[in-house]
Formats: structure tokens, C-alpha cells, sequence
């Protein structure tokens, strides 16, 4: 007790009996279960098995553990007490670990011994002290072991106090916010998982002991609770007097697989269960039943309208950047329920198969943990995913393993199991708002439960699953907020356009086009005679106008009114205004928070001191003449002087609203032409390129943000009334929505896997309409330069579809809504088309010639004009690939600079179908890697070249065979002889089109099986396979008959006297080529390209009209026709109807086109000195690419997915190596076949003047790629200039930006499937559809219904005319 000292030896005799004690198992004879250890046993335990370890079951409540403590401290005290006694100094410790210090007592006065006995006495006293001293010494030790034994029972009460915390917490995560769900969870947890253990918990308190609450078979995370009050529900804690909480049995979660030990780690780190609660969008027992689909949205939880789906937080959207987009992506899978669909497997899958799936194409939720908890949280959905998996039904003849598609029979006991189930749950019956048939009966409806499940909760993106109107396939639309777009765009620093007039004013108004100083500041300030007085009155009028702008647009130009303002001291203003006329403005803007600069330069009193100021004539010294600054003829500074006024009036009539860009064009085509430029065109870029900007959340929203100065694109919301300002246009937002879902998906996975047919954005309004300020409601450019009249007769589109050849092509509307990749194909088509006209032109002139001056080679000499034309024509092509080359360069440069590509960087993930072994990272030490060795590799790429060699070599032998045939056709006479050239020459493309098709059939094989690590490396390998088989299988023939087949085999050519085909043998060509034969060749092949042109255009469309013939006619038409509008699924059916453009994800539909204009690039280079026409013929043919290709993009295929690009990648390697190609067979030509050198240059060898010709076309190309830089000047000014914007920007940093995610509300998530008679009715325009064409489907649908009818009605007469067979024709009717 406190205040009695006891002896050493009482204290360790009563040590030994606490031992006894505690290790006896409590009072002898007791019969108590519930054993009390002692804390050392309790430590040695803890010591020898660790924390996991199972333990036997103990009692420690904190009121023992408390009173423990106490005795401990009390017993340190005694010793203390004991030490002081003695003479030595001790410490004094409470029972809580604090010094305190000793009472204050007098010192007792000294005793007078006699001096016989002092030093006997002494030697006593010493001897005593030292023996004093070793027993204080022996307390001291023992006093810290007691103090030791204290901390280590505290360490236990926390420990106990951490176990009870992670008990409640997890009572807390099994908390769900809708009741009726907690019910069901729970009857369903009864049932499943009864007779597998028990786990049990005991709630003490002081003076009362309530009944245990078991449950049967719970897991460690699964908490049942009574209904007298929990843990989690009571909100008991352990620091309550009296408390304890005592854990009689520990099921092993580690086993069960469903223990949460990252939520532990969160909480021992020092997390609160507050901050854990928000880390994940749903409990496991949710997400289970999300995957199951027995978890789904009743009418009580729906928010607002119960059509439109509901929001994040509860709440439905507001105005501004809650809004959300109007459908942005579509994910099709195929329907598992739909009859009759064959693509679909029969047999069943495993577990095991179901889990690698689910590793495969899931990633983690996106919590904010590091890599080793991501991992483990996507292990923990993957188990809940096979819990959920191992409760499908079993497949028919391939059990164990489960049913992937169907659906199950209605007497079937997994369907009779629901129903009771929802029953007994009070959900079934009439009147039930679950319905039991909507579960999960197949994997591939798993698999889009869970899909659908990660969109919603975890990516936080609005979705709505709707079936086609056949319901062949099962759509999963995706729409996102402004809000969600801004964040992923923040968090991939995403290149935005900026509003180069916002940002940069000064660059869009006029200026001088060789000095570049605006010509404000010419006439005011630097020209002779400054300042001009015309220009100072129209100066005049435009500050009124600015100073009367409304406050709001004042703020939104505030840039703009900073540049007009720098100027106001330079005139003398008139009016009410004194020269400084923005003072007041500039005050009242600083007051908003928007600063204006002060003018640049002194005030000045008149014009005639302006002109006497030293500045004015240091500054018109400096300047020197006005020719150095605009143009070299009087005339034209003249032109530009009057331009420039009528530039101001207009400005001072129409105000700050008016477009420096529109007003300077509109004043050029007054003039005539183009005097008034500004900065963009003075330095010779083709238009006003705008600045993009890494985008940053902060800079847009924040307080001090100026949303204004990113540029707008107005787009509608789901609501139809509703408009959304948003920084980026159709394909960025479809970039960022596919960003956000592929943090949750894996889409490249799901697709080669076969469980996504295909994902592609969903057409938008901006495919028919203008949606820009001011021309809203417009056609839109795509539709007027690659659509048709819809209303218009046959004649009238065909027409149409004509003068559509010879329109522009529309690259900046094509990249705003398909793309760059696709942009930069339909540039160099362009390019190309335009760099054609020249040798074009050449070739007609070199065909007349030749028409003209025909001669016989083998008798002949030819003329020297002929022999001219050709060197120069040859020449002239093989520079003529050089320049289109550099051409392109420089122009792909220029495009990616307008587009904010320049630099783009992109992280590549590994192909889905990227196998290899796994590793340690040798740069960041990270396990997990996926290696291949480049040795491996090899090997395949070595099969690669000898199978696509073997197969060149077949063309080749087969070549020589037709050309044989074609020699004994005509020598022989043959029926037809006449026409043996042309006969031969359809075989020979024959052959082309069939080892083409052979060809890139085995290259993509090829590709697959060397197994390139990423995107980029299959591309590229598979276009060096596929263009290098190509290319030989397209010009082999014409190298062999060129320069081999006329020595080895003769030649067959047009007797000039006869007319007639003859076969001349090798010794009578007197050592010329087979010159007629090349050129029959060539030109027969263009003209079958022009054929396979049309067939281009005519395929999609027999396509989609055969598949719409064989699809299922749907029973019901989504449409209502008496007010315009139709329902998702008839979009959807009309979307899925279109063939896809492209094969797959990896590979798109720029391929094929992309290979198709190398080839038709290789006939005009490598061999049009045969053919002259032929750059003429590809004038025509690139024209028409240009149309059919925008056709077929706009009508007939549906909309791809926009992708990144900075060039056209590996096809300018392709380009540059047709371009070295075409200078040795243009020289070869000359030299060989034409034999122009030997008869005007000597007798030298032949190679001699191939060697000299052909290096001489070498050494230009090499010199042109030297001189001609790739980017050219003014992209390093604008560049450097758009850096320097970006820079100013930034200086101005606002704060404030909410970055944080919202909170999803379990409402969200819908996994219903609308079909024809259920979902939204919508405007056609919103998916680009128009009211005529929705009108003309709609006709089709009814014919087709009506001819199906007529089918079934016919089939049942002719039945029903047969014995037997009126019933028959009854049920068929």
C-alpha cells in the first residue's frame, strides 16, 4: 500500500507467489475457461510466436492492467524509500512514470560517542555502509527491471487498445447506407456461409456482463453484432473505466483470403478510421454484390429524373462545370443473352482462367497508396471477383466449370435459388423492386457488371448500358462532367489551345511585314512624320469605343485594351477623355483584380512637339527608310496607309467584340489584296497558330484564374437545354475520357481477348453543325466538304460528290474531331495531290513528244529532242521525290507546331499480347518486369525474312511464267494476240492482288509472333514487313521486264508498219529494254487502281447494306417520328451497323490508306519515264483518295478513336527510301532502256553513265537535306515567342484549385439495360444524325419488316396448302 515500505526479501517472496499465481491458471480447484496470464508470460508468447501467431485465449481487462501498474509503481517506491534509508540517493517513481521529488525532512543532530570505542565503531560503520551500498546497488537494479516490466504491460494495453480499434473499424466498413441492402447482405450471409466456424466477442463493463452474440462462419473482417449495441454501433472504447473486450477464438484470414491487412497498415501507420472510410469507393460486400448485379439502384435511391442517371454525392448536377457531356465513349460487348449468337464459345471456363482474365484487364482503384497496396487492393477485388464467379451456374457438360454465356433454364435450381432468396429478403413477389432475373447468369454478364462497376464508382464517370435494337450487342456509354475532364487533363498536363487573343493581342493585329512592329506603333510613333494625323483621328474613335465596351467584355480583353491603351499618350484626345482616357478604366479594372499596364512612353502637348522631341529623331534615324519596314514600292505603303485607316474605322464601329483576324481579311478583300497582315502571316506561317499550354487546374479555376484566356469550345450537355464552355474540343474530350477509364480498364486487353468488340466515340453534334459563337446552328465544314445533300435526288448527290473533288481539304476541323493521326494522313495526301501538278504537267509534254517523235529503238536512232526530254523529265522526277520529301518535313513540322503536338511525349504501356519472362527492373529495382530477350527476337525476325523472302521469290517465278506466256502468246498467235499485252497485264495485277493479300496476311502473323514489347515497335515492324513485301510485289515486274526479261526472253512490242504485236528476240533488240511492255504494264495498273477507288467507295456501303439485310430485323423501332426523336438503342444499332474503321486498337485504318498511297507514290517515281501520264493519272487519283477516303470517314465507317501524333511516324522512313529508289531506276531508265547516252556521249560502258547519272541525282539529294533545315524559321521564332508567352503566364499563379476527387454515392451505379421500349428519347442532332436521315432509316427498318412479313406469310400459304399443314401456317403466322 502507498506509504509502506517493505523489506528486499518480503518483496521478492511476494514476486515468487504473484508467479504462482499467474502461472497456476487462476485459484486452485477454480473451474473457470478463461485463463489470466501474467505479463512476462504474456511478453514470452508475444516474443516466441510473433503478433499472426495463433494464441490461446486470454482475459486482460484495463482495469487489471491499471492496478498492475499501480502495485509496480508502488514497489518502486518501497525500494526507493528503503535505498534513502540506507544513506544512498534513489530516485522516487509514481505509478505513472514521473519523477517526484523527496519529502523534505531535518537532519537528525549527531550523537557523541566516547572515545575508547570510536574507531572500533568507525571500522563497524564503514563496513556496514559498503554492505548498504551493494544492497542499494541490488534494489536500483531490481527498481528498473519492475520499471521495465511496467512499460512492457503498457505496450500490451496499447496493443489491446489497436486490436479493439481495428475491430470497430472494420464493424464501421461493414456499415451500408441503405437499410434494405443490409438486410439482404445479411439473411444472404446466414444462409452461404453457415457450419464453417465462429468467431466470438465479448462486451464487458463494470457490474454487468451481456450475452455473448455468435455468428456462424464469419470471416475476420465480417462482424456480427447484437441488437443491444456493438463496438462500432455503441461507439464503446476502451479508454471507458471498466472496459474490456475479450476475443475468444481467431479465424485465420490470411486462409480465407479476405483479410484486409493494407486497412490494418493504415491504421498501425497512425491513420483514423475517418481518413481510411474515404480511401475506397465501396465496401467488399458491395462491391461483390455490384459484381453479382444483385445490387442495384431502387426507386427510393434514384436522384432526380428517374431516366437521367445519378451524380456523385447524391445531388443532381448543377449549372457550370457539373454538368455533364453529352455521351462521349461506347464500349460494345457482345450480348449473352442474345439467340443465336454464334460468335460466342459454348464451353464453359474455369476459375482459374476467370482470375487471369480479371488480372489481365482490371487495375486497382485509385486510392492514393503506393504500388505494393494497389496490389494488394486489386488482389482483394480479384477475390471478391471469383467469390462472385464461383456462384455462377455450372456450364452444361463442362462442369466444374461455369456457364460464360446464356442463360439459364427457368426451372434450373440457380434460378429457383434467387427467386427464394429475393423472397426471403422481402424483395421478391409482386410489386418487388429486385428482380432476381437481372443477376449475373453467365461470366461475359460478370464481366460487364464489373466493368461497368469500375467505370462508375471507381473512375467516377457517369454510364448507361443500352442494347441494340436487334440485341445483337450491349453498349456501355460513358460521359464525364467539366469538372472530371479538368482534373485528368491536370493531372497529364495535358497541351490545351490558349485564346491567342486573350494572351497575346498584339500579335493578331496589324504590323509592319518585314520589322514586325505593329503599325499602330509605326504611324504614332517610329514612322517619318509621326504621328500621322488620319491614323491619330481613327485612333480617336476606337478608344470611345473601348472606353464604352461593357464592363464584362473590358474584363475578358483586358490584354487587348493593354495594348490600346499603350498608345493613348501619343495623341491628344478631343473629347471627354484627356490623354489619360484609361486612367479611370485602369483603377477600375485593378479593383477586380485585373492590372493594366501604364503607357510606355511620356506624354507629349501637340504633334509638332512630337516631331521636334530628341527621341522622335533618334527613333526615325534608327528606323531608316519605310521600305526596310513595309514594303519596297510607294505604292504599295500608299495601299497599306489606306488600308490600315479603313482597319480603325471599322475596329471604332464594331467595338472591342470584333475579330482583329476577321476585320484585317475583310479590309484585304476590299483592297484586292493581301496589305495588312499580322505577326503570324509576317513571318510566313500559313495562319494564327495559338499557343498551347500544359493545362493546370489552378490557372483555370483558381481565385485569381482568367478562365478566358483558354480557349472555349461550346458543346451541349446531357440536359438539352444546356450548354457547356469547355477548353477542349471533341477529340481531347474523348482522349481524356478514355485517359481516366484506362486507369480502372485495360481496353487493349478486354479487345484481344474478345469480351470488347469495339470502343469508339459516339458521333456528336459537331459533326453537323457549327457550335462556335456567332455561327451556331451552321452546317458545319465537315459536312459541307465530305457529306451530301440528304434531301437531294441521286443526280443531285452524285454531283455533289464531284465538286467535292476539288475542294480544300478541311485539316483543322478534321483534327478537332478525328484527331491528329488521322489529320496528319489526309496533310500528306494533300501535299502530295499539290506537288503533283508540276511533273503533272511535265508528263504531258514528255507524252506528246513521245506520240509525236516515235521511233524504233532496235533500227533507230532516236531523235535528239526525245533524248532531251527524257534526261530531263527522268531528272526532274527523281529531284521531284526529294522535294516532297523536305516538303513534307517541313509542312508535318508546321502542322504538329499549330496543333500543340511539337514534343508530345507518350508513356507506352506493353502490348496486351506481350508475353515474356518475368524480372527485376535493372534501372528502378522494380519486381514485376515483363522481358523478352532480343535474342529470342532474332530468331523470329530470321523466319520472318526467309518465309517473306520464299513468297517473293514464288511472285517472281510466277512473273516470269506470265511473261513467257505472254512472248509464245504472241508468236504463236493465239486467238486474241492483239490483245495478249493487256490480257497479260490483268494476270499479272491478279497476281498482285492475290500475294498481297498472301503477303500482309503473313506479315501480320510474322509481327505477332516476335513479339514487340510495345505499340510503337509493332507498328513499326509490322510496316517494314508489309510495305517491303509490297513494294516488290508491285515493281518486281516492272525491274524484270525493264531491264532483264529483253536479254533473256525478247520482248514484245507494235510493228510501226503492221500495227500488230510481235515478239522480237533478245539477239534483234539490239541490246534495248522492253520499253512498250513496261509501259502497258504501268498504265494498266493505274487504271485498275482507279477501279479499286470506286470499290473502295462501294465496299462499306455493300458492306453495311448486306449486314443490315442478315442482322435481325428488330421488332420494335425506337424511333417517334411525329416528334423527331428516338431512343439510345436506335443510336446504338445505327452505330453498330457501320463497320469499324480499322482492324483493331493497334492497328487503325490509316494503315491500309497509309500503304496505299506508298504504292501509288512508287508509281510515280520509280518508273513514270515509261508512262508520262503518270503523275498526271495520280493528280487525279490522289484527288479522288482525298474525297472517297473524307466520305468514307464521315458516312460510312464509325467515328475512330482520336490519337496523338508528332509526324506520320515510320511512313517517312518508307517515303525517303522510295525517294533514294527512284534516282537509280529513273537513271537506270535513261541508261539502260532508252539508251539515251550511247548514241550523243561516246562509247563508254553502260554502268559508267549509271554510275555518273545516278551520282549526280545522290549528291543533289544529299545537298537538299543538308541545306534545307526540317523545321523551318519562323517555327523556331514562333516557338521561342510561344514559350515566352507561357512563361508570362505563369508568373501570375492562382491558388485554390480543388483537385480532390468527389464522393460517389452508391446511386450511381445502374446496371440495367435499356433496349427499344425503355430509356431517353433524344435528339438525332445530338449524335449527328440529321431528321432526314433518321427519316430515311426509319423507311428502311419498315420495308424490311414489311418484306420479313411478306416472307412468313408466303411461307405459311405454301405450307398451308399441304397435307397437314394448317396448323403449321397458323403457329408460322
Amino acid at each position: 500500500e502507498p506509504g509502506h515500505f517493505c523489506t528486499p526479501e518480503q518483496l521478492q517472496q511476494h514476486g515468487r507467489g504473484r508467479r504462482r499465481q499467474s502461472t497456476s491458471g487462476g485459484p486452485v480447484g477454480g473451474t473457470s475457461k478463461t485463463t489470466t496470464w501474467g505479463p512476462q508470460q504474456a511478453s514470452r508468447h508475444v516474443q516466441a510466436f510473433g503478433e499472426e501467431a495463433p494464441q490461446p485465449s486470454y482475459s486482460l481487462t484495463a482495469a487489471s492492467m491499471a492496478a498492475a501498474a499501480d502495485s509496480l509503481g508502488t514497489a518502486a517506491e518501497a525500494l526507493g524509500a528503503t535505498a534513502e534509508q540506507l544513506g544512498a540517493p534513489s530516485p522516487r517513481f509514481n505509478a505513472n512514470h514521473t519523477r517526484r521529488p523527496a519529502p523534505f525532512a531535518p537532519p537528525a543532530p549527531p550523537e557523541v560517542e566516547p572515545p575508547a570505542t570510536a574507531a572500533a565503531t568507525a571500522e563497524a560503520r564503514v563496513l556496514e555502509v559498503q554492505i548498504l551500498q551493494a544492497q542499494v546497488e541490488e534494489q536500483r537494479q531490481r527498481a528498473f527491471e519492475s520499471q521495465q516490466r511496467v512499460a512492457s504491460l503498457l505496450d500490451l494495453l496499447r496493443d489491446e487498445q489497436e486490436r479493439a480499434d481495428d475491430f470497430r473499424a472494420q464493424l464501421e466498413m461493414r456499415k451500408i447506407d441503405v437499410q434494405c441492402v443490409d438486410k439482404r447482405i445479411s439473411h444472404r450471409q446466414q444462409t452461404r456461409i453457415a457450419n464453417q466456424g465462429s468467431t466470438r466477442f465479448e462486451f464487458q463493463s463494470e457490474g454487468d456482463t451481456q450475452n455473448e452474440v455468435r455468428s456462424p462462419g464469419l470471416h475476420d473482417e465480417e462482424v456480427w453484432w447484437s441488437s443491444q449495441g456493438t463496438l462500432a454501433a455503441g461507439g464503446a472504447s476502451l479508454d471507458a473505466p471498466g472496459s474490456h473486450i475479450s476475443r475468444k477464438s481467431r479465424q485465420s484470414a490470411v486462409g480465407a483470403g479476405r483479410q484486409s491487412s493494407l486497412k490494418r497498415q493504415v491504421l498501425e501507420s497512425g491513420g483514423t478510421f475517418s481518413n481510411l472510410e474515404k480511401k475506397f469507393a465501396m465496401d467488399d460486400t458491395t462491391l461483390i454484390d455490384c459484381f453479382r448485379g444483385s445490387l442495384r439502384a431502387l426507386p427510393d435511391m434514384a436522384v432526380g429524373d428517374s431516366k437521367d442517371l445519378p451524380v456523385p454525392g447524391g445531388a443532381p448536377r448543377g449549372e457550370g462545370m457539373d454538368l455533364q457531356y453529352s455521351w462521349i465513349l461506347a464500349l460494345s460487348l457482345p450480348n449473352p443473352r442474345a439467340p443465336g449468337n454464334a460468335s460466342l464459345r459454348t464451353s464453359g471456363i474455369s476459375e482459374e482462367e476467370a482470375a487471369s482474365i480479371y488480372d489481365a484487364c482490371f487495375k486497382s482503384e485509385d486510392f492514393g497508396g503506393d504500388g505494393a497496396e494497389r496490389v494488394e487492393r486489386l488482389n482483394e477485388e480479384k477475390n471478391l471477383f471469383i467469390e462472385a464467379f464461383l456462384e455462377l451456374p455450372d456450364a452444361v457438360g463442362h462442369a466444374p466449370q461455369k456457364r460464360y454465356s446464356g442463360v439459364e433454364p427457368t426451372e434450373s435450381s440457380f434460378r429457383l435459388n434467387l427467386k427464394s432468396e429475393f423472397a426471403s429478403d422481402g424483395f421478391g413477389g409482386e410489386g418487388g423492386s429486385m428482380d432476381p432475373e437481372k443477376v449475373a447468369q453467365s461470366f461475359l454478364e460478370l464481366l460487364r457488371n464489373a466493368i461497368v462497376t469500375k467505370i462508375t464508382m471507381h473512375c467516377q464517370l457517369a454510364v448507361r448500358t443500352c442494347a441494340t435494337e436487334d440485341e445483337s450487342s450491349v453498349l456501355v456509354l460513358v460521359t464525364a462532367t467539366a469538372k472530371d475532364l479538368l482534373r485528368e487533363a491536370d493531372k497529364l498536363n495535358f497541351p490545351t489551345e490558349l485564346d491567342v487573343r486573350a494572351v497575346d493581342p498584339a500579335s493578331i493585329e496589324p504590323c509592319c511585314p518585314k520589322s514586325y512592329y505593329p503599325l499602330l506603333e509605326w504611324y504614332l510613333r517610329k514612322c517619318p512624320g509621326a504621328p500621322i494625323p488620319r491614323v491619330c483621328e481613327a485612333y480617336k474613335k476606337v478608344v470611345h469605343s473601348i472606353l464604352q465596351a461593357p464592363s464584362k467584355e473590358l474584363k475578358k480583353r483586358a490584354n487587348e485594351v493593354c495594348f490600346w491603351a499603350n498608345y493613348e499618350l501619343c495623341v491628344v484626345l478631343d473629347d471627354v477623355e484627356s490623354p489619360g482616357g484609361f486612367a479611370k478604366l485602369r483603377r477600375e479594372m485593378e479593383q477586380e483584380g485585373v492590372m493594366m499596364d501604364e503607357p510606355s512612353m511620356a506624354p507629349v502637348s501637340s504633334k509638332q512637339d512630337a516631331k521636334k522631341s530628341v527621341r522622335a529623331a533618334a527613333t526615325n534615324v534608327h528606323m531608316g527608310h519605310e521600305k526596310d519596314n513595309l514594303y519596297a514600292s510607294a505604292r504599295m505603303r500608299e495601299l497599306c496607309l489606306e488600308a490600315f485607316v479603313r482597319y480603325l474605322e471599322l475596329k471604332a464601329e464594331r467595338g472591342l467584340a470584333a475579330s482583329p483576324v476577321e476585320l484585317i481579311a475583310e479590309v484585304n478583300a476590299e483592297v484586292g489584296k493581301q496589305v495588312l497582315m499580322n505577326w503570324h502571316t509576317a513571318i510566313g506561317l500559313p495562319s494564327v497558330a495559338e499557343p498551347y499550354k500544359a493545362f493546370r487546374l489552378d490557372q483555370y479555376e483558381s481565385t485569381q484564374a482568367r478562365t478566358w484566356e483558354w480557349k472555349a469550345y461550346a458543346c451541349r450537355a446531357r440536359r438539352a437545354d444546356a450548354t457547356i464552355w469547355t477548353p477542349f474540343n471533341g477529340n481531347e474530350r474523348a482522349k481524356l475520357c478514355e485517359s481516366i477509364i484506362m486507369r480502372q480498364l485495360d481496353l487493349a486487353q478486354l479487345s484481344s481477348q474478345g469480351f470488347l468488340t469495339s470502343t469508339f466515340p459516339l458521333d456528336a453534334r459537331d459533326k453537323i453543325e457549327r457550335t462556335d459563337a456567332g455561327h451556331v446552328g451552321e452546317p458545319s465544314v465537315l459536312s459541307l466538304r465530305w457529306g451530301l445533300p440528304e434531301t437531294a435526288h441521286a443526280l443531285r448527290k452524285c454531283a455533289a460528290f464531284i465538286e467535292g473533288i476539288f475542294r480544300s481539304v478541311p485539316l483543322d476541323e478534321a483534327k478537332d474531331y478525328y484527331g491528329e493521326r488521322i489529320a496528319f494522313y489526309f496533310a500528306l495526301v494533300d501535299t502530295v495531290c499539290w506537288c503533283l501538278f508540276i511533273p503533272g504537267f511535265i508528263g504531258i509534254v514528255t507524252f506528246i513528244i513521245h506520240l509525236n517523235w516515235s521511233y524504233d529503238p532496235r533500227t533507230e536512232t532516236a531523235p535528239p529532242l526525245c533524248v532531251v526530254v527524257d534526261v530531263f523529265y527522268a531528272t526532274m522526277i527523281a529531284v521531284w521525290g526529294t522535294v516532297v520529301q523536305e516538303r513534307w518535313k517541313r509542312r508535318q513540322t508546321t502542322l504538329a507546331f499549330q496543333w500543340g503536338q511539337r514534343g508530345i511525349s507518350q508513356v507506352e504501356e506493353p502490348r496486351p499480347r506481350f508475353r515474356g519472362k518475368m524480372r527485376r527492373n535493372p534501372v528502378s529495382y522494380e519486381d514485376g518486369e515483363m522481358y523478352y530477350t532480343p535474342r529470342q527476337r532474332a530468331k523470329w525476325q530470321l523466319l520472318s525474312m526467309v518465309v517473306l523472302g520464299t513468297l517473293g521469290m514464288l511472285e517472281f517465278v510466277c512473273t516470269v511464267l506470265i511473261g513467257r506466256m505472254r512472248g509464245t502468246w504472241v508468236a504463236e498467235q493465239w486467238r486474241h494476240y492483239d490483245r495478249a499485252q493487256q490480257a497479260t497485264a490483268f494476270m499479272e495485277d491478279i497476281q498482285m492482288t492475290l500475294c498481297s493479300k498472301l503477303g500482309n496476311f503473313l506479315s501480320f502473323k510474322l509481327n505477332e509472333w516476335e513479339n514487340h514489347r510495345t505499340g510503337t515497335q509493332y507498328i513499326n515492324g509490322l510496316i517494314s514487313k508489309v510495305v517491303s513485301h509490297e513494294l516488290w510485289n508491285r515493281f518486281h515486274l516492272y525491274f524484270y521486264v525493264a531491264f532483264v526479261k529483253s536479254s533473256r526472253e525478247g520482248c514484245v512490242m507494235t510493228d510501226l508498219a503492221t500495227g500488230k504485236s510481235v515478239l522480237i528476240s533478245p539477239e534483234d533488240m539490239n541490246s534495248r529494254m522492253c520499253y512498250q511492255e513496261v509501259a502497258t504494264q504501268v498504265t494498266t495498273v493505274l487504271c485498275v487502281e482507279f477501279a479499286k477507288n470506286a470499290m473502295e467507295l462501294i465496299q462499306p456501303l455493300a458492306s453495311t447494306y448486306i449486314k443490315s439485310w442478315l442482322r435481325p430485323t428488330p421488332d420494335v423501332i425506337a424511333v417517334d417520328e411525329g416528334r423527331g426523336v428516338a431512343r439510345m438503342a436506335h443510336f446504338c444499332q445505327e452505330a453498330m451497323e457501320k463497320p469499324q474503321y480499322g482492324d483493331s486498337l493497334e492497328v487503325d485504318g490509316t494503315f491500309g490508306d497509309y500503304l496505299e498511297i506508298m504504292v501509288l507514290l512508287g508509281h510515280f517515281t520509280l518508273f513514270p519515264l515509261v508512262f508520262p501520264l503518270a503523275p498526271t493519272m495520280g493528280v487525279v487519283l490522289m484527288m479522288v483518295e482525298l474525297r472517297v477516303d473524307g466520305f468514307k470517314l464521315f458516312e460510312l465507317v464509325r467515328r475512330p478513336l482520336p490519337r496523338n501524333a508528332e509526324d506520320i511516324g515510320y511512313w517517312l522512313h518508307v517515303i525517303g527510301f522510295i525517294s533514294w529508289t527512284s534516282m537509280f531506276t529513273n537513271a537506270g531508265l535513261v541508261v539502260f532502256t532508252l539508251g539515251s547516252f550511247d548514241q550523243y556521249f561516246g562509247t563508254l560502258p553502260r554502268w559508267v553513265y549509271f554510275a555518273f547519272f545516278a551520282g549526280v541525282l545522290c549528291l543533289f539529294k544529299v545537298l537538299v537535306q543538308a541545306l534545307v533545315p526540317d523545321v523551318p524559321e519562323m517555327i523556331s521564332i514562333a516557338e521561342d515567342h510561344h514559350t515566352f508567352i507561357r512563361q508570362k503566364m505563369d508568373q501570375s499563379y492562382g491558388q485554390g484549385a480543388n483537385r480532390k476527387k468527389e464522393e460517389v454515392h452508391l446511386s450511381a451505379l445502374d446496371l440495367s439495360i435499356d433496349n427499344a421500349s425503355s430509356g431517353q428519347w433524344r435528339d438525332p442532332a445530338e449524335f449527328g444524325i440529321t431528321q432526314a436521315r433518321l427519316a430515311r432509316r426509319v423507311a428502311g427498318l419498315k420495308r424490311r419488316q414489311s418484306s420479313k412479313k411478306g416472307t412468313v406469310a408466303a411461307t405459311a400459304t405454301f405450307v398451308s396448302g399441304t397435307a397437314g399443314g394448317a396448323a403449321l401456317a397458323e403457329g408460322a403466322l
